[in-house]
């Protein structure tokens, strides 16, 4: 079945396969639960399901289509750079008014809704209050408190939650074909993220990038200022880096795009369209990159910090570095743990808003080897 590659979230799978069993589908839901926890599989799974005789038997031409992003009528949506814009939600009203082309159902699916703008979120909230037939609406959130409550409540909540290490750890054990160790490992590392756990668990690169992190934090109290700006820089390059294979996936797909299309008019059209699509996902996979390096920080100083409140290894998130561990736990207080977290959640801010990475992160860097140093 369709919902079989689903991890964990037994209790939102239930729930939606229950409301398509029973005819009794909302014109809009509203999945929301921490990124990496299944929420775009889950709305691939369900759009396939609503529209299969079977509902959702991963073999059928709308399944095949709907879970490779090949469809007509289940149509995804994304914010443009920093925030969902009205134009967006305009050109989804649009689309809405569209017949279905292949299926019954349509559906569109709004990603990271909590970042539409307020314009954008009141037209979009007239769309659902009264919404066209035989089209559902699917947002997706990592933070509901971003979005209106009147959205909120035009919607069927759906809740993902993290899932359990111990589940995680059997899910990659079996599917990775990893050691029960290896694999507890990554589960923790993962904060129960299901994308993340596969890709630590297939992935060296992966691997490289956590431990040359885990370099700079554990020399950081004998760093220099020159040391911790060539470290900042040497985080800020490997994220620059990590972009390149991306970018030539994307040139390959415009050459390609350009191949089949009808006219000098259409070849603009296509060019255009996908040079602001790959220029959105360029800058979600910087920030994501970024986002991994400030996880490695933060997993770290909550590290230390469970050490010195609970001296409980099990809790660790950072279990194979337990002896350095233990050694720093020693050497700064409860106190400017939680102050380091600070520090390093204000980074992840000052990304969000595009403040220079090199800056950002060397102000983190100097500010945390003080914290350090100051016991």
């Amino acid at each position: 079945m369709i919902w079989d590659s689903i991890v964990g979230q037994e209790e939102a799978i239930a729930q939606l396969r229950e409301a398509i069993r029973n005819k009794e589908l909302s014109h809009a839901y509203l999945f929301f639960g921490s990124g990496g926890t299944g929420k775009q599989l889950a709305a691939k799974a369900f759009a396939a399901a609503v529209n299969c005789p079977d509902q959702g038997c991963a073999k059928c031409l709308n399944c095949h289509k709907i879970l490779n992003g090949l469809h007509p009528d289940v149509v995804f949506f994304e914010p443009e750079g920093n925030f969902f814009t009205i134009e967006q939600v305009r050109e989804l009203q649009h689309e809405v008014g569209l017949k279905p082309f292949e299926t019954k159902t349509k559906v569109y699916v709004l990603d990271e809704v909590d970042k539409m703008t307020r314009e954008a979120a009141n037209s979009l909230l007239k769309t659902l209050e009264e919404p066209p037939p035989h089209t559902i609406f699917i947002l997706l959130t990592s933070n509901p408190d971003g979005l209106l409550p009147t959205v909120i409540s035009r919607c069927q909540t759906v809740r993902f939650k993290p899932i359990s290490k111990t589940t995680l750890a059997n899910h990659l054990a079996e599917q990775c074909r990893l050691e029960q160790e290896d694999a507890e490992l990554f589960a923790r590392l993962s904060g129960g993220l299901l994308s993340k756990a596969i890709e630590l668990a297939t992935s060296d690169s992966k691997h490289d990038w956590r431990k040359s992190i885990l370099t700079i934090i554990e020399g950081m109290s004998l760093s220099d200022s020159l040391d911790l700006a060539d470290a900042a820089e040497g985080i800020v390059t490997e994220v620059k880096k990590s972009l390149d294979k991306l970018k030539k996936e994307q040139k390959k797909e415009i050459e390609g795009a350009q191949e089949i299309a009808l006219n000098p008019a259409h070849t603009k059209k296509i060019k255009s369209v996908l040079n602001k699509k790959h220029k959105r996902r360029l800058g979600r996979e910087e920030r994501r990159g970024y986002d991994e390096a400030l996880f490695v920080f933060s997993s770290w100083y909550r590290d230390l910090t469970v050490l010195r409140e609970t001296n409980n290894p099990d809790l660790l998130v950072n279990v194979d570095c337990l002896d350095i561990l233990k050694q720093q736990s020693m050497q700064i207080s409860s106190a400017n743990c939680q102050k380091a977290v600070a520090v390093i959640e204000e980074t992840k801010r000052c990304f969000r808003m595009n403040v220079n990475p090199q800056l950002a992160m060397e102000t983190m860097l100097f500010e945390l080897k003080s914290l350090n140093q100051a016991g």
